[in-house]
């Protein structure tokens, strides 16, 4: 009986002793990127409100953060906000790489965990089943929040999820990152997922007007045409990102028809550099209340055991 008694107790020192060293290395993280030390008092800045929100995250696990940033729940989320019309098919999810029914599936289908960031594995055509569940199993014994300490995925369960293969023609469609505050798009990352890791540099209004733009000197520059399918882009972000006060919400556009890709609250981690540098305070004049979050019933997690906290 003492043994479970204590066992509360041990619990919440490790919640303590987390949320002491993410708040460490996210203070740290700060300093190294912008050359000094992080002030409190009175964020202004984009990148400044970011870290309030990430240190705000790492000591609460925002529920609302934790829901939306998990792609398997931000699905029902999607749906109930703009339409299960805007959702890429869902051939199979689950907590077993073993049991995914690779004889069952078609030819081409995309592979996810739900708990992290770019852990996805593009199949189409030929694939070997054995080096996915390798794969898989690997990353489902990782909690993706001691990457960068970002609070929002700290208790999130991993899981696997596989989607049906969007193709634009012949090609992978391209993303496009709506940067969102309170319902409003304020800008429209275009990247091609098919070039290098670096991020694309190409940024637009929502109105398609091309903007002297980018937060990385190694970024890819690139001009693309207006998406038929903008002004429902824009839209369906809109809607999506309604009660945030800042959330990077990433489509894509086939066919001129818009399909959800995942909701981003920290976007690289908070390791961006603004150029021109007045983008920095353009940006985070458009984010009302750093460091909060909208809990309206709408947005609250639901019972459900997948978003129960992992001591």
């Amino acid at each position: 009986m003492a043994r479970r008694a204590g066992r509360p107790l041990r619990r919440l020192g490790r919640q303590l002793c987390r949320s002491w060293l993410g708040e460490r290395a996210l203070l740290a993280r700060y300093e190294r990127i912008f050359g000094r030390a992080f002030d409190r008092r009175d964020p202004q800045s984009f990148t400044a409100r970011l870290f309030a929100q990430m240190l705000a995250t790492n000591r609460s696990c925002d529920p609302v953060q934790t829901r939306l940033a998990d792609k398997l729940l931000a699905r029902d989320f999607v749906a109930g906000r703009v339409g299960e019309a805007h959702l890429v098919k869902l051939l199979w999810s689950g907590q077993d790489p073993a049991a995914i029914p690779f004889d069952r599936l078609p030819s081409s289908f995309v592979v996810k965990t739900n708990h992290a960031s770019g852990q996805v594995i593009m199949v189409d055509g030929v694939h070997d089943p054995a080096a996915i569940v390798v794969r898989l199993s690997g990353w489902l014994t990782q909690n993706f929040y001691w990457a960068l300490h970002e609070g929002q995925y700290y208790r999130i369960p991993p899981r696997i999820l596989i989607e049906t293969y969007l193709k634009d023609g012949t090609a992978e469609p391209l993303v496009y990152r709506h940067w969102c505050f309170d319902g409003e798009v304020a800008i429209v990352q275009v990247d091609d997922t098919t070039k290098p890791a670096i991020d694309v540099m190409s940024f637009y209004d929502s109105h398609w007007r091309r903007l002297d733009l980018q937060y990385d000197p190694r970024g890819y520059h690139r001009d693309f045409a207006r998406p038929a399918g903008l002004d429902e882009m824009v839209a369906v972000a809109g809607k999506l990102s309604r009660g945030l006060p800042f959330v990077r919400v990433d489509l894509y556009n086939v066919a001129g028809r818009t399909y959800f890709s995942e909701m981003t609250f920290t976007p690289r981690g908070g390791e961006l550099i603004f150029e021109p540098p007045q983008w920095d305070m353009i940006l985070g004049a458009k984010w009302a209340a750093p460091g909060s979050i909208a809990t309206s019933e709408e947005l609250a997690p639901p019972e459900d055991e997948r978003i129960a906290a992992i001591a």
